[in-house]
C-alpha cells in the first residue's frame, strides 16, 4: 500500500484555491473542511478518479440532490439524495462518477482537531471501531444537520471567528450524527466481536484515566488480562496498538492545555502526574517533534480562528 498516494486537507485546500467559486463557498484549512458547495471537479482535478487514494482525515458527505458513485475501501457504492456517508481516517477512496446536478455539503476534520473538540467523551460512532457507515436521513434530520453545518461554516468564515464556538459546533455536529446512527444501526452492524468489546472498554477507560495513567500494564489490569493479550486485541480491532492509543490521547490532552490554558509548562506536567518537567518535555517532543513551548508559541490564537 506504500505506493498508493494520499491527499490531505492541506493539498485539497491548495487545489480549491485555484477555483474561485469553490474557494468562496467552502472553508478548507489543514485541520478542517466545511464544504457548502459540492464540486465533483474538485476531486477529479486531484486525480482521485484515477486510482484508490488514501484520505488521512475522516470525511462526512451529505447529499441533498443528485447522486454519486464512489468506491470506499475498494467497494463500489451508489449514494443518492438524503444519504449521509462517513469514512474514517486513512480510508481508501475513489470517485467513479457523480451527477451534474449534485448538491450537498461535506465535513472533514483532522485527528488533532477532533480530539480538541470532543475532549474526554468520544461518540461511539467515531471511536475508531467503524471504518465507514451510511445513513438515509429523514427531512427533519437533514434540516437539523444542515443547520449545524451552516452555523459552523458561518463562524469559521466570519471576520472574527471564535475557536471555542467552532469546537463546540464540531462536537454538536458529530454527536448529532452519532445519535441518528445509534437509533438506526442494524443489529449486525453493531460491533459484537470479543476484540471489539474489549476495545470499547479500553477506549472508555482511556477517556477516564488519561493523562495520568499512561502504561499498558494499568489498562490491562483494569480489563483483567495480560498486557500482551490486550495489545493484540486492540490492534486487531482498531489497526492501532494500545500504546499508540494511549500516547495519542495523552498528547491531545496536553495540546488542549497548551492552547487553551495559561498554565506554565511545569504546572501542566505536575497536573498530569509526570515525574518531572524534563521528562514531560521529552515525552511531548518525541511524539510531536516540538517542545511544549514551541507548540504553544506556534499555536498562539493571533487570528482567533482555525489554522490555515
Amino acid at each position: 500500500m506504500a505506493d498508493i498516494k494520499s491527499i490531505t486537507l492541506s493539498q485539497l485546500a491548495d487545489i480549491a484555491r485555484n477555483n474561485d467559486e469553490v474557494w468562496m463557498n467552502n472553508y478548507i484549512s489543514r485541520n478542517l473542511a466545511i464544504a457548502r458547495f459540492l464540486d465533483p471537479s474538485l476531486l477529479l482535478r486531484a486525480q482521485l478518479n484515477q486510482e484508490p487514494t488514501i484520505l488521512p482525515e475522516m470525511r462526512i458527505l451529505v447529499i441533498q440532490k443528485g447522486w454519486t458513485r464512489p468506491s470506499i475501501n475498494l467497494l463500489s457504492r451508489v449514494y443518492e439524495a438524503y444519504d449521509l456517508v462517513f469514512m474514517g481516517s486513512n480510508g481508501l477512496f475513489q470517485l467513479e462518477g457523480a451527477s451534474a446536478d449534485i448538491q450537498g455539503f461535506a465535513f472533514s476534520v483532522s485527528d488533532e482537531l477532533f480530539s480538541l473538540s470532543m475532549g474526554n467523551h468520544i461518540p461511539p460512532s467515531f471511536d475508531g471501531r467503524l471504518r465507514e457507515f451510511h445513513l438515509h436521513l429523514t427531512e427533519e434530520e437533514m434540516d437539523y444537520l444542515n443547520h449545524l453545518h451552516q452555523l459552523l461554516y458561518r463562524n469559521v468564515k466570519s471576520p472574527n471567528p471564535s475557536v471555542h464556538v467552532s469546537l463546540s459546533l464540531i462536537s454538536a455536529f458529530l454527536w448529532y450524527i452519532d445519535s441518528v446512527h445509534a437509533g438506526r444501526a442494524e443489529p449486525d452492524v453493531i460491533p459484537k466481536t470479543h476484540e471489539q468489546r474489549i476495545f470499547a472498554d479500553f477506549i472508555r477507560l482511556l477517556s477516564l484515566n488519561t493523562p495520568r495513567r499512561r502504561t499498558i500494564d494499568f489498562y490491562a489490569s483494569q480489563l483483567y488480562m495480560t498486557p500482551r493479550y490486550m495489545s493484540t486485541l486492540i490492534k486487531k480491532a482498531s489497526r492501532k496498538t494500545a500504546k499508540e492509543w494511549i500516547d495519542e490521547t495523552v498528547v491531545s490532552k496536553i495540546k488542549v492545555e497548551l492552547r487553551h490554558s495559561d498554565k506554565q509548562i511545569r504546572e501542566i506536567s505536575e497536573d498530569m502526574d509526570f515525574p518531572n518537567t524534563s521528562f514531560f518535555c521529552k515525552y511531548f517532543k518525541h511524539l510531536t517533534g516540538m517542545t511544549p513551548l514551541e507548540y504553544r508559541n506556534r499555536h498562539l490564537p493571533a487570528a482567533g480562528g482555525m489554522e490555515e
